[in-house]
């Protein structure tokens, strides 16, 4: 799939359906993430670099099957990942 325009020209989706495309910058979210690293570090178990390390792991590692072909989104943060409505909140 080319991008996200391509996916939703390609998928036929009943109309009680609707997708949601979340086009938010990976660079952007990390940014937002880490600013927040003084109220996230006194529950986590890992330093700043390494809690960073984890999130950027997290975020890249967005693969999707669609059509029986397995896809790698390399756009934004994660299509269907639990973390991208968290993200989506901060």
């Amino acid at each position: 799939m080319k991008d996200s325009w391509h996916f939703y020209e390609k998928t036929v989706i009943p109309h009680e359906h609707e997708l949601l495309f979340l086009d938010i910058y990976m660079d952007l979210a990390l940014e937002v993430i880490m600013n927040r690293w003084n109220q996230i570090g006194e529950h986590a178990n890992l330093n700043e670099d390494q809690f960073q390390e984890v999130l950027e792991c997290i975020l890249n590692s967005s693969y999707f099957r669609y059509d029986n072909q397995f896809f790698k989104q390399i756009y934004g943060i994660p299509m269907g990942n639990s973390i991208s409505a968290i993200i989506k909140r901060i």
